[in-house]
């Protein structure tokens, strides 16, 4: 072992993680040691997620993040380092339940409020911005050109190398296997290469969240399920489009390169 304490240590090297790594560091918490179970960084859920940022959301708070954290996004290389690869090509979600379409309507008035530029969209719209849509059974859309899609692994690994270069440690292949507690206090974080003396532990194992934090003995409502994303060849026919989310089913879709 390198070292063998830590004022800190995340668990997880995923985009939550490297975020926090990063943002210690800058603020002059640099005894930081991250724990990656696999053998690279961000190479689970992160890489493999569907990677949209939205602003059209439901509540204050999550609109306030979204406006705040977009606009990090943008500048992700002159504040970070790396590349964001930040896309805005719209977000366009559409509804055909009743009591959803009233709840997205009143969410377009509050995300209009705190300055998004939402707006709702008929079903014709719907058709002109994504043409071959069947619109049977659509009662309309919400959409907000300033939404879109990143790239998740390029946010992390920017953020980790800008953590590193202040002094974090990250060790890959190197899982957790227990967390010892005095008491209410944590006091180690046990690996297979020996134990991390340390004074705080940040769980940022995404999906495995619930069993780390039952390796502390504390329990976290978050299970992994799987998920399927299909990739298609190019189609050329269908030119440019939103991120398109049907909110009854969950299908979503949206462009990767060509």
């Amino acid at each position: 072992m390198a070292r063998e304490s830590a004022a800190v240590v995340i668990i997880g090297a995923g985009i939550v993680g490297s975020s926090i790594a990063y943002h210690l560091s800058v603020r002059g918490c640099r005894d930081v040691i991250v724990l990656e179970k696999a053998d690279r960084e961000a190479a689970g859920s992160t890489a493999r997620s569907a990677a949209g940022v939205r602003h059209q959301f439901a509540s204050e708070v999550n609109i306030r993040l979204s406006l705040y954290s977009i606009e990090r996004l943008k500048r992700f290389h002159e504040e970070v380092g790396g590349e964001s690869g930040l896309k805005q090509i719209g977000y366009l979600l559409l509804v055909s339940e009743p009591e959803l379409w009233r709840q997205y309507q009143a969410s377009v008035v509050l995300q209009n409020s705190l300055g998004v530029a939402a707006r709702v969209v008929t079903p014709g719209e719907v058709r002109t911005m994504l043409p071959f849509t069947n619109v049977d059974g659509l009662l309309g859309a919400t959409y907000c050109a300033e939404d879109g899609h990143c790239d998740p692994h390029g946010v992390a690994t920017g953020y980790l190398a800008a953590a590193r270069r202040q002094g974090v440690v990250v060790r890959r292949a190197t899982p957790c296997t227990g967390i010892r507690r005095a008491g209410e206090r944590v006091t180690a974080v046990e690996t297979p290469s020996g134990a991390i003396e340390c004074d705080v532990v940040i769980n940022a194992a995404g999906p495995w969240a619930g069993a780390v934090g039952a390796l502390a003995g504390v329990s976290v409502p978050v299970l992994p399920y799987r998920r399927c994303i299909y990739m298609t060849e190019a189609m050329p026919a269908i030119p440019v489009f939103p991120f398109t989310i049907d909110t009854s089913s969950g299908f979503y879709m949206r462009t990767e390169g060509d």
